[in-house]
């Protein structure tokens, strides 16, 4: 659901607001996929790669800079991460954990990190 008080003040137009709740049922649909598949199968990680583009989309048009330290990922479907913490410290760090199957890259034994830009 979009918030309209925000729209107002940033003076967003008719359309703009359009594309803003046609973006937010595409996120929506996204998540619902993560929901259903595995996160190493193909449409979870299509899904997910659609999911943060419609972040970034959403972001421009509210006319904010893109920043993923704003899409708290750890209430994504699967993400292992630890809620209470990233709760806590969103949206200054972002604690990625080992035995995250979204956040880990089990094939160079790396975690995610999310831009630095904060």
């Amino acid at each position: 659901m979009i918030n309209l008080n925000l729209a107002r003040e940033k003076g967003l137009s008719q359309r703009t607001i359009s594309k803003i709740n046609s973006l937010q049922y595409d996120r929506d649909v996204y998540y619902k996929i993560m929901e259903v598949f595995e996160p190493e199968t193909d449409e979870f990680k299509l899904a997910l790669e659609h999911w943060r583009t419609v972040q970034s989309q959403l972001q421009i048009l509210w006319g904010f800079e893109v920043n993923s330290g704003w899409w708290r990922e750890w209430e994504l479907p699967h993400c292992k991460c630890a809620k209470n913490e990233n709760e806590e410290l969103y949206p200054k760090y972002f604690i990625s954990s080992s035995n995250c199957p979204i956040h880990y890259d089990s094939s160079n034994k790396s975690l995610y990190t999310k831009e630095d830009s904060y």
